[in-house]
């Protein structure tokens, strides 16, 4: 990365998801992404609805601050009604990545695959870009979406 990493931040887009597999038999209620590239402040994406096969869509953006943490660390997770109120989270999918792994793509959507859980192979549709914010007096970075993990 040609500039320092205290400059640079991800803009990382989570389209969609394939091959979600719950690993117990609950019927989940939903599931959603998890992203920790700042342990004091874990990104959560909207729950998405799964489709009967086993996919679903979300389209949602956040920011990534690259100075955090050497690696991402990604989880896919379900949540399943216990009694009539949301319950327990179930993890789908744990993946953890570079940040070379991730801007090897271009500014092109990519699938990254997750290993085997009970015989599928979850995955997401993500876009990433790479932006610079040196100037910013306070390191704070303004995400169109109002979430953002590099304060």
């Amino acid at each position: 990365m040609p500039r320092s990493s205290k400059c640079q931040y991800i803009r990382l887009e989570v389209i969609s998801g394939k091959n979600l597999k719950v690993p117990s038999e609950h019927i989940p209620t939903g599931v959603y992404i998890s992203l920790n590239a700042n342990p004091k402040r874990p990104w959560k994406s909207t729950i998405g609805v799964l489709s009967s096969d086993g996919s679903t869509a979300w389209g949602e953006t956040v920011t990534l601050s690259l100075h955090k943490s050497p690696k991402l660390l990604v989880e896919i997770r379900a949540f399943f009604e216990l009694n009539q109120m949301l319950g327990n989270r179930e993890v789908v999918g744990t993946l953890e990545m570079s940040w070379d792994a991730l801007l090897n793509h271009g500014n092109e959507p990519f699938d990254i695959s997750f290993p085997s859980v009970h015989g599928a192979h979850p995955s997401l549709t993500i876009k990433v870009m790479v932006q610079h914010n040196c100037d910013n007096q306070d390191s704070a970075w303004l995400d169109m979406s109002d979430i953002s993990l590099c304060c």
